[in-house]
């Protein structure tokens, strides 16, 4: 129980959602994007679960890393269109109550994000330069999708340094020796 459920009498925290799938493993919680069908496109639904995950878990103490990952091939493919469909309120037209509840719960999510003590790292699974891409069953390997250059290899190296160090501080050393074959 965390300093706030003893002292404001909170109940336990509990991470239950439809469009979320969060996987606690210690102190390192996973939340993944949970809509593969649509590539994990953000849905209003989704984007109120993730505010609300991360409303929660900055209050958790048992939490000490977040990580975001997405379930199937995509990690997340922006805004669920489908969600356009809906009908706006009688005195709100329709690309105003569109772009304005969208740009709201974005920037609600930018707050949350922001407002988490815990360090939030995206998974790079799948993550691609050119033909190299993170493989998506380990992200310590990176496999050739069909012809990746060396410069492809060693751009995707320096991005996902560059990723982990912006979230982490942590300077990530490849565990390779690069050799040079000349005629």
């Amino acid at each position: 129980m965390s300093v706030y459920q003893e002292a404001y009498h909170l109940p336990e925290f509990t991470y239950d959602y439809e469009k979320l799938k969060i996987e606690q493993r210690g102190s390192v919680y996973i939340c993944s994007f949970n809509d593969a069908d649509n590539l994990n496109a953000m849905s209003y639904a989704q984007m109120a679960e993730f505010n609300d995950f991360l409303i929660k878990v900055r209050m958790d103490k048992d939490c000490r890393v977040i990580v975001l990952t997405g379930e199937g091939r995509s990690f997340c493919a922006g805004f669920n269109l489908n969600d356009l469909a809906l009908d706006p309120p009688e005195d709100m037209g329709r690309i105003q109550r569109d772009f304005y509840i969208m740009q709201r719960m974005c920037s609600d999510q930018i707050i949350n994000m922001r407002r988490c003590e815990q360090p939030i790292i995206g998974a790079l699974k799948g993550f691609a330069v050119g033909g190299a891409c993170v493989s998506e069953k380990h992200a310590g390997f990176i496999v050739n999708k069909g012809g990746a250059t060396c410069a492809d290899v060693e751009a995707l190296i320096r991005a996902i340094q560059d990723t982990v160090f912006q979230a982490t501080g942590v300077e990530l050393e490849p565990e390779i020796r690069r050799i040079s074959l000349s005629k």
